[in-house]
């Protein structure tokens, strides 16, 4: 996805001496080899941006790809030296004179583009800030294959080419000349489809087995619009050095990009068959994909592998089943919320544990039960494949998401509330008492939507007490739940799609999932050796 025509540093910044020559471009140019700059002129003796003395002339074709403009070259009327303001550069270099001249060409160039590029930055800022809809009208996976999946493809294949030719079409110190008026309406209209693609992934929900390449590619889209932003607000830098580190910071998005795209599509293929109904293994898997699938699949546990690989290979159990449900870096940050809670705990005081039995304990049952859920959800999925709507699938799916709630959710969750009130009071440890009376489902949705908003975020408990109390009824592909609140009396109603039960019974999957690893990779690197060696016993045992 990485076009190559941007790896070099050459692409944009031929320097002009406005003071020393008279602006006409040449065929030959000086190049610095220690900071890449290309200097217009052949009479320097040294670079002027980072006085490097090995300048050698180069030839640069004038029909090149990439971002051309310049930046002042100032000779100093005290020692003859020539310099650019680099840096915030206030005085010369080599005698101190005072400079008070500002560099014209920066000058005009943030009159010319500056507003519009802040103007795309915070569209491109608000989309990325919105949240996916959770529920909503969905397309089937044949559907969406052909209307987002190829489309999303093709697009990025496309904005690559065009990118190249905005950035290499026009010289961007002539903003009134037709040609640079062109290439930046084709560039505003870039990012206009660029944003408009974000905000389409955004409101439109994926086929719930799809989850996880949804919201990959999503990110894809996101990281693609930030780096053709960052290439072309090199137009507004304050000077070379700057110019250079927001190219290279661009550049690297960009690859990154290409990485992460080509990542989604082959973890995508290696769980295919899986999406498509049949059982795999992790050991498929990895046949398919290549020995590093676990990793990609799971990136969290990898740090554990170093420390007690038995135990991270348990957790990669469930990597195939997650690689199509989970959104993995809403994942990720619900791992660092939890290890956030637990070390915040442990620095304020670090007995919180009270000798790790509590913790060891309901990790270990709440893991166990973890699995057999991915394991029954798997099975009802593969149902449905058949019959989407079928009454059977459709209370089984509401009946793991009771058991998730009620169960390792609830559980892991409430080790995190008492994590909480030590931070807060020393006093508090995990001791049996305590983690009973912190099993409330209600104080563990409170604390943690106030203390990590990511683990809880699309929570509906409506819907758990629907389920535990049987209150639901499947009609015409929906679910109808009627929930009447023992407290006052008053009956809640919701209807919502089977494939919205799917997605908020994998929601809670997910979440439960993050805080098992970041509970386990937290223990398993912390401080005493006693909890973690007493840990990873109890583990196996």
């Amino acid at each position: 996805m990485a076009p190559t025509e941007h790896q070099s540093t050459n692409f944009s910044r031929p320097l002009r001496s406005r003071k020393l020559e008279d602006g006409k471009m040449k065929d030959t140019f000086q190049k610095c080899p220690d900071c890449t700059t290309v200097l217009d002129s052949n009479i320097f003796k040294t670079c002027p941006v980072c006085e490097g003395e090995n300048l050698h002339p180069v030839k640069v074709s004038k029909e090149r790809r990439g971002i051309r403009f310049s930046f002042d070259v100032f000779r100093c009327d005290e020692c003859s030296r020539e310099y650019t303001l680099d840096g915030g550069l206030s005085s010369c270099p080599q005698c101190g004179e005072e400079h008070t001249e500002p560099d014209s060409k920066v000058e005009a160039r943030k009159k010319a583009y500056g507003k519009e590029i802040k103007e795309i930055e915070d569209r491109l800022s608000i989309q990325e800030r919105k949240k996916f809809k959770a529920r909503g009208k969905r397309s089937n996976q044949v559907q969406y294959l052909n209307n987002w999946t190829q489309p999303t493809i093709r697009k990025t294949l496309s904005w690559s080419e065009t990118l190249l030719e905005c950035m290499g079409s026009a010289d961007w110190d002539k903003p009134k000349d037709p040609q640079t008026i062109l290439a930046w309406g084709k560039f505003s209209d870039l990012m206009s489809e660029v944003i408009s693609e974000v905000e389409n992934h955004k409101k439109n929900p994926p086929p719930p087995i799809l989850l996880s390449y949804h919201r990959r590619m999503t990110g894809v889209v996101i990281q693609f619009g930030w780096a053709a932003l960052g290439f072309m607000s090199t137009l507004v830098a304050d000077d070379v050095s700057d110019a250079l580190s927001l190219q290279e910071k661009s550049q690297r998005l960009l690859d990154d990009s290409g990485t992460k795209a080509a990542l989604a599509g082959d973890l995508s293929e290696a769980i295919s068959p899986w999406v498509n109904g049949e059982s795999i293994s992790l050991a498929d898997c990895e046949a398919s994909y290549g020995p590093n699938f676990r990793h990609d699949a799971l990136p969290d546990l990898s740090m554990l592998d170093r420390v007690f690989p038995d135990i991270a290979s348990d957790l990669w159990s469930v990597a195939v089943v997650a690689t199509a449900l989970h959104d993995p870096e809403r994942r990720q940050r619900r791992v660092s919320a939890t290890r956030s809670i637990l070390e915040d705990a442990s620095s304020q005081n670090v007995r919180w544990l009270a000798g790790g039995d509590i913790f060891n304990e309901e990790l270990r049952i709440s893991w166990i039960r973890l699995k057999e859920l991915y394991d029954q959800l798997s099975v009802t999925l593969h149902e449905m494949r058949t019959n989407p709507h079928s009454e059977p699938a459709a209370r089984s799916i509401m009946s793991i998401s009771t058991i998730l709630t009620e169960g390792p959710f609830k559980r892991l969750g409430s080790i995190l509330c008492v994590a909480g009130k030590s931070q807060s009071n020393p006093r508090v440890t995990l001791t049996k008492k305590e983690f009973e009376g912190s099993r409330n489902l209600t104080q563990v949705i409170n604390y943690l939507g106030t203390r990590a908003p990511i683990i809880t975020e699309n929570i509906d408990q409506l819907m758990r007490n629907a389920s535990a109390h049987e209150d639901i009824h499947i009609k015409d592909g929906n679910i109808e739940i009627n929930h009447t609140n023992p407290s006052n009396g008053k009956t809640q109603k919701q209807r919502i799609s089977i494939d919205d039960a799917v997605d908020y019974c994998s929601n809670i999957l997910e979440t439960s999932t993050a805080i098992c690893i970041g509970l386990v990779t937290w223990i398993s690197h912390f401080e005493t050796m006693d909890y973690r060696d007493k840990f990873h016993q109890e583990w196996n045992g």
